[in-house]
């Protein structure tokens, strides 16, 4: 009986833990790409954002973008981000 229960309560636990457990964690650069950016010096096309509380050099795919907008991550080159204004929500 003991045998059935513990069969039976991995069968239960299995389904809510799997999806966690296969999961790609993020690692590197890529983890970055998606992510929002707050501009902190005009990207014209070349400033600066912050990023998770980060400094990053980066470079405007959209044309000039100013200071205190959002933008989001594109791609990684190196240490400088290429991003994109967001629409205003």
């Amino acid at each position: 009986m003991a045998m059935l229960l513990w069969v039976a309560k991995d069968a239960l636990l299995y389904r809510f833990v799997a999806p966690v457990l296969s999961r790609h964690p993020m690692l590197g650069p890529e983890r970055l790409i998606g992510k929002r950016a707050m501009v902190v010096r005009d990207l014209d096309p070349e400033g600066t954002v912050r990023l998770d509380g980060e400094l990053w050099r980066a470079i405007s795919l959209d044309g000039p973008i100013c200071r205190g907008r959002s933008v989001a991550v594109r791609q990684i080159e190196g240490l400088t981000l290429h991003v994109v204004a967001r629409s205003a929500p």
